[in-house]
């Protein structure tokens, strides 16, 4: 696996009948099977941007109305007053006597911070620990990657991953395994980090 540079240049290693998928966020992805004339000259590859189509829809101006029969009202409006009963069940409750209901404060508290928690999402950056754990075992993120592709000398590898670190990168990449993205997002960090370090040596 490798990435382009700027320009879009890129090297990698093939022969005969091998395949090349190419993908870019925002592009379709493009495989193409290697041929000997490939090997005679640079080989240019374009890919096609992502576009996204509707089916064709059909557009009236006289909308279609429903027949009003009480018996479908009747159950719809049931259906309603059910499903708001589970939502909101203080309201259906007995008036109050004066005294508090200590356990059905305690039930209606359980059940409000226990649906907040299955709607929040882990949206924390990416950290050292994770950057680190990731090298040391993932098949791609490896010492490899780091020396020859973000061209990341063994001996600032942990300050780059301290870098990383303060870029405040989603840790969603790594949770929900998103390789392509996370590749170019320390890619686009490892420019960042090496002009930093030339500026150092310079200064």
């Amino acid at each position: 696996m490798t990435i382009s540079n700027d320009k879009g240049e890129f090297n990698i290693q093939a022969k005969p009948s091998d395949s090349l998928a190419f993908e870019s966020m925002f592009h379709e992805p493009y495989i193409l099977k290697i041929l000997p004339s490939h090997f005679e000259d640079i080989l240019v590859i374009e890919l096609k941007t992502t576009v996204n189509q509707l089916d064709e829809v059909m557009l009236s101006n006289t909308p279609k109305v429903k027949p009003f029969t009480a018996k479908s009202y009747q159950t719809n409006l049931q259906n309603q007053i059910l499903e708001d009963i589970k939502k909101h069940p203080y309201k259906y409750s007995k008036a109050p006597s004066g005294n508090i209901d200590f356990v059905a404060i305690a039930k209606l508290l359980g059940k409000l911070f226990k649906r907040k928690r299955s709607k929040l999402p882990n949206l924390g950056p990416i950290s050292y620990k994770q950057i680190d754990s990731l090298f040391k075992k993932d098949e791609l993120f490896n010492d490899s990657l780091l020396l020859n592709t973000l061209n990341i000398p063994k001996d600032t590898k942990f300050l780059f991953f301290e870098y990383c670190e303060a870029k405040n990168i989603s840790n969603l990449l790594i949770l929900n395994n998103n390789r392509l993205q996370l590749l170019e997002e320390f890619h686009q960090s490892s420019l960042e980090f090496n002009k930093i370090l030339e500026a150092i040596k310079q200064d």
